[in-house]
């Protein structure tokens, strides 16, 4: 649920014909992908706008203008700024970003997983790791809303930035634009403390910051401020209010892998063959995986902790009997499996040791 309407996503579309213009790729595909990140029509529109924001600038210096807007540019990218980092930070926390990987990811050879795949499963593992991420930016975040300490946040915000970024370039994940121009955003906010800052490590006089001054009554600044923190923090926390959680009970299917002991039949758009197991995943779908290692995936319904589901018409119950669970079409037996406690797995194991002795099996 969003409470500011994503006027991003308007604009993208305006710029959409240009790109295919311009661009060699296929247009199907370009639509299909032109709201990612590290799109070809991204890239584009990214480059145009700056060009003509180059040119506003441009106009505004040879007019005597661009002094008045400078405040404004580095307060609206000061915001823009906190409001990443507070929705990344409530992520973190609340497990929104970095959630527990999906059962089919925890018994994949790590070998056959992409980079950017193993990357956000290997973060899921550790509460403790994303806690500590979603704290640095939540603090980042809340000292960017106030003049007194908003270098502080930013240098803090650069570092998180920074860190980010060479996360994506190092594990190809496709998110390089934004972060890249989250890094830019940073430098920004701080360039005005450099001097001071490289006179400081000098130890040379520091020549004071000149305040850069809004031109709007105190009462109207203090009102739009407030407005704009209250839109932000709707905005990061509706998701996290709003949000679906899956939990992983052992006594429902969903987020369960199940071992297949027994094949009668297999249901309707599913090959007829033997299976290791059979993965729930949180978000809908039945991942088949046979013995060599192969995965295929089936979407299904599943309402949430009900031992049912409906695999394209065919719907399917599941009866647990001591330690089976067995998987009925109607009055037809399809499978006999053992559930696989996946909770168990050394990988999710919130283990911690000071010493390399404790970590030795006795």
């Amino acid at each position: 649920m969003d409470v500011v309407p994503e006027i991003g996503t308007y604009i993208t579309h305006l710029f959409l014909p240009i790109t295919e213009s311009l661009s060699a790729t296929d247009p199907d595909t370009l639509s299909s992908t032109h709201s990612f990140s590290d799109s070809v029509h991204l890239y584009l529109q990214t480059a145009l706008l700056g060009i003509v924001a180059l040119l506003v600038v441009w106009i505004l210096t040879r007019i005597n203008k661009a002094h008045k807007l400078l405040p404004w540019l580095r307060a609206g990218i000061t915001f823009t700024i906190a409001f990443f980092l507070l929705k990344y930070g409530l992520e973190k926390w609340t497990r929104l970003q970095f959630p527990t990987p999906p059962p089919n990811i925890l018994h994949a050879e790590t070998g056959s997983l992409d980079k950017d795949i193993l990357f956000w499963s290997l973060m899921g593992t550790s509460k403790v790791y994303a806690g500590f991420m979603g704290f640095i930016e939540i603090l980042a975040g809340a000292l960017l809303f106030f003049r007194r300490t908003r270098f502080i946040g930013g240098y803090l915000a650069l570092g998180v930035f920074a860190n980010v970024f060479a996360l994506n370039i190092g594990f190809d994940i496709t998110v390089k634009l934004l972060s890249l121009g989250l890094l830019a955003g940073s430098v920004f906010i701080i360039a005005p403390s450099f001097r001071p800052v490289f006179q400081l490590l000098a130890s040379k006089e520091i020549t004071p910051i000149d305040p850069e001054i809004i031109e709007i009554k105190p009462v109207l600044y203090r009102a739009l401020k407030g407005f704009a923190v209250t839109l932000i923090i709707l905005e990061c926390g509706m998701p996290i209010i709003t949000r679906t959680t899956v939990e992983n009970n052992p006594n429902t299917i969903n987020h369960q892998t199940f071992a297949v002991v027994e094949t009668a039949k297999c249901p309707e758009g599913i090959p007829q063959r033997e299976y290791k197991h059979l993965h729930f995943h949180p978000h809908g779908f039945l991942i088949t995986e046979t013995f060599d290692g192969q995965f295929e995936s089936y979407p299904i319904r599943l309402p949430q902790g009900a031992n049912q589901f409906k695999l394209a018409k065919t719907n399917l119950q599941v009866v647990k009997k001591g330690e089976d669970w067995l998987f009925i079409n109607g009055n037809q037996f399809l499978w006999r499996c053992r559930r696989v406690p996946n909770e168990k797995l050394p990988l999710l194991q919130d283990d911690f040791h000071w010493t390399v002795e404790s970590m030795i099996p006795e």
